[in-house]
């Protein structure tokens, strides 16, 4: 943002054009959110607005399986080793938009936002950020080395009264039975990119990706 007093003389401007032509090189895709105050300003740089979907599904009851699911703990420097080190090579949470080498905006939001979320599924070496709305689970991410089976997860953080699952990422397996809906909030999505980009059918940029 730029002081009251020195608006008007093109900084912004200069500052896009600068990270646009200090990256271009080596990046294929830009993307960021946007409140409704500057919609207007990114496509002059080229940024192309993109809605998003609410992805929710209903889930019948299941068995509940909470053995080796634990709390993480971010003040302790053992669990930020671990988190780190799954981090480092984490699968995509999704293969229409998903994102790794993340690990500056996921720590943000682990220390910041959701550090009282985390969970560590042990046997499937997968880190998990979940809460409870009454009967819903709000699932925001998954950090694995390796593709995870969500409805196997499933067991693992349920309860025995929960009812439905709100997907905050696109769930690749899902994408197809999960209930959609366009996206209700004031951050839209753009996107710069030098290819084009086969985003046609529902999505959801992964809300742990947001800055």
């Amino acid at each position: 943002m730029t002081h009251p007093d020195y608006r008007g003389n093109g900084f912004s401007k200069a500052l896009m054009n600068h990270v646009l032509e200090t990256y271009c090189d080596e990046y294929e895709m830009f993307y960021l959110f946007a409140n409704d105050t500057v919609h207007d300003f990114y496509p002059k740089y080229g940024f192309v607005p993109y809605g998003e979907s609410d992805f929710s599904m209903r889930v019948a009851p299941m068995s509940i399986n909470k053995n080796g699911l634990r709390k993480i703990d971010c003040t302790v420097e053992e669990d930020l080793r671990l988190i780190n080190k799954i981090l480092q090579t984490r699968a995509p949470i999704s293969n229409q938009f998903g994102i790794r080498e993340d690990r500056g905006i996921f720590m943000f939001y682990a220390l910041n936002v959701f550090q009282n979320d985390i969970y560590l599924v042990e046997e499937k070496e997968a880190i998990v950020i979940y809460q409870y709305e009454g009967n819903t689970i709000h699932l925001f991410d998954v950090v694995s080395q390796h593709k995870v089976d969500l409805m196997d997860l499933l067991t693992s953080i349920s309860n025995t009264d929960t009812e439905s699952i709100h997907f905050h990422f696109t769930p690749d397996l899902f994408t197809e039975k999960a209930n959609c809906e366009p996206k209700k909030h004031s951050d839209l999505l753009f996107i710069r990119s030098k290819n084009d980009l086969n985003l046609n059918g529902a999505f959801c940029a992964p809300m742990l990706s947001h800055a």
